[in-house]
């Protein structure tokens, strides 16, 4: 199968991970303009309020200096992009639900890569109301695509029966080849 028919088959795939990539910045671009210098804006459930992420997700890292922390994020992006993504994609047969997941990761990587490497941080704007949560992580569409992909991978992912006795490739790989 070629490049582009691959390509084809899954446009609905990249349509997703192409809007969620430009809703992300898009989003980011008007938080940075409208909400600059502004108070938080309490929105019901949610609540608006600009902040610079140096760190990694939820501010982790923030302390670790700016030589280190970009080849950090660096390397453990590509390590969850390019090993632990693949297998837990394996791990789902629906290959739509596959494939709209992944699309949905790698629109929240992207997005949250581009910030890094455009301007040395990641644009966070979105939390929960302070009367409900006042010290509530913020986060941005980038952070909600990776979420809901990530979750959508883990509630479809293949389910040997409890009482069949099958051990899955990963759990008999951790057991060192030995079934119980």
């Amino acid at each position: 199968m070629s490049a582009l028919s691959t390509l084809v088959d899954r446009r609905v795939a990249v349509v997703l991970a192409s809007a969620g990539l430009f809703l992300d910045q898009l989003s980011k671009d008007l938080a940075s303009t409208l909400l600059l210098g502004a108070q938080t804006v309490v929105l019901g459930p949610l609540a608006l309020r600009l902040t610079q992420n140096e760190g990694a997700a939820l501010g982790l890292l923030g302390a670790l200096p700016d030589a280190l922390r970009l080849p950090w994020v660096l390397s453990m992006t590509a390590l969850a992009l390019l090993v632990v993504l693949p297998v837990l994609a394996a791990q789902v047969e629906r290959r739509g639900v596959r494939d709209a997941a992944l699309a949905l990761i790698l629109s929240g990587a992207l997005g949250n890569l581009v910030d890094r490497l455009r301007t040395g941080h990641v644009v966070d704007f979105i939390t929960l109301n302070p009367a409900l949560a006042a010290h509530a992580p913020v986060f941005n569409l980038a952070d909600v695509s990776l979420i809901a992909g990530a979750t959508l991978l883990l509630l479809n992912r293949r389910r040997a029966p409890l009482s069949s006795g099958h051990v899955s490739p990963l759990t008999a790989q951790h057991l060192g080849g030995r079934h119980p």
